[in-house]
């Protein structure tokens, strides 16, 4: 139990150093929110794949969809089951720092209309992922991330 505490704890910190290192490679796009080579609508479907993938691998680690660490390895298979939990928890790891790249990514809104679209999908992020709504406190941090880079792809801060 505690080597996966100070696993965990271990993960988490590369991975705010690696978003961390990731804004400061990338910059602040300006307000016109540059996509880089991206067009708009690429870096929001590339924006909505990672959001995905996220889920898929949360899902994964949390609910052991579609199938178990147990029934891959075998319940007999200790050692086969504490390297899948492992890897997915390290998929998530990964997926987490995916799901904020390409939330930097994403444009920034400029009219009225774009503002209240910005605004409508940030309701929708504060909804869809509140971690008021899981009772497993592990899970509930899990959905931070995806909550906060849903309001960062959002953008809603440039309309304020």
């Amino acid at each position: 139990m505690m080597k996966s505490r100070a696993t965990s704890k271990v993960l988490r910190a590369v991975l705010i150093a690696a978003v961390l290192v990731v804004c400061l490679v990338n910059g602040t796009p300006d307000k016109g929110g540059s996509a880089g080579a991206f067009s708009c609508y690429e870096a929001v479907v590339n924006f909505h794949n990672a959001m995905m993938n996220y889920e898929i691998a949360r899902i994964s680690l949390f609910y052991n969809q579609p199938t178990s660490c147990e029934d891959e390895c075998g319940w007999w298979n200790k050692t086969c089951i504490d390297e899948c939990r492992q890897t997915r928890q390290t998929t998530l790891a990964r997926e987490q720092l995916a799901l904020f790249a390409a939330s930097l990514l994403t444009c920034a809104p400029e009219t009225p209309d774009q503002c209240a679209i910005a605004r409508a999908e940030a309701d929708q992020c504060e909804a869809l992922y509140d971690p008021g709504q899981y009772s497993n406190p592990e899970e509930a941090l899990a959905v931070w991330p995806q909550r906060s880079a849903c309001m960062e792809a959002s953008k809603v801060h440039f309309c304020e």
